[in-house]
């Protein structure tokens, strides 16, 4: 018998570029595509990850600028916990500590 594994998570968030900022640009998740939903072509959709494709490695974001005001509580993830390296862990503190 095998253990599950989750191939990816989503998330939805109201921005597009906030959101780029934070993944790619201070944790360092390497973007491996931006594409619109095949749904609503006026919503991003953001795909992070590895670029082996590792199960467990893929993150994507959709854009939804007018979705709900989160609450917790509500069957919805509340908190994600990445890992990484001590050189990604490190470079993040040194990001975050300049930030007020």
């Amino acid at each position: 018998m095998t253990s599950p594994i989750i191939h990816h998570v989503s998330v939805i968030n109201r921005d597009v570029q906030r959101s780029f900022e934070f993944y790619h640009k201070l944790l360092g998740m390497e973007l491996l595509l931006k594409t619109v939903n095949q749904d609503d072509m006026e919503m991003y959709h953001l795909f992070y990850g590895d670029t082996t494709g590792r199960p467990g490695t893929e993150f994507s974001v959709f854009e939804m600028k007018s979705g709900p005001t989160k609450a917790y509580g509500t069957n919805s993830l509340e908190r994600m916990i990445f890992c990484g390296t001590v050189r990604g862990i490190t470079r993040f503190l040194g990001k975050t500590s300049t930030r007020a």
